[in-house]
């Protein structure tokens, strides 16, 4: 019987440390779960974040490519002709420039009574006649100086 006791005593040290070493994995397997559950609930927020950096990143390349088209547009012939005829008020050799008469908010001018003007003109032929020669120097101040006669006030 020593071998039949000797057996069971093998018997129960295997159970227990079969037992033993389930219990251990099982202790790990739930450790690594609610670490992979703790991760998951961290990652959220980050996944907002990067979907938002994302979509600024979107924007931002958008703006970049238009900025870029917008910079090759400045950098050509054709926006420095722009800028040269519009801003600079620039004329090609050959060209003559023309100012329209237009009313001034405080000239003595009166107002043009024609309904339907001619597209060549906005005022009628008893308008122009009526500028004489010192309401054309008073034009002529406010086209280069931008603002009223002194003294006439």
């Amino acid at each position: 019987m020593p071998d039949n006791v000797r057996h069971l005593q093998e018997r129960r040290q295997y159970l227990a440390s079969l037992q033993l070493m389930f219990t251990v994995a099982l202790a790990l397997g739930m450790l690594l779960a609610f670490q992979f559950t703790k991760r998951i609930s961290e990652a959220k927020p980050l996944h907002a974040e990067f979907a938002q950096t994302s979509a600024e990143l979107l924007a931002l390349e958008a703006e970049r490519t238009a900025l870029r088209e917008e910079l090759a547009f400045i950098q050509s012939d054709a926006y420095i002709e722009f800028w040269a005829r519009g801003e600079a008020k620039m004329l090609r050799p050959g060209e003559t420039l023309v100012f329209t008469l237009g009313a001034a908010p405080n000239s003595d001018a009166p107002a043009a009574t024609d309904t339907n003007p001619s597209p060549r003109s906005s005022y009628t032929e008893t308008n122009i006649a009526t500028y004489n020669t010192s309401a054309n120097w008073r034009l002529w101040w406010q086209l280069f100086f931008d603002g009223p006669v002194p003294g006439n006030n």
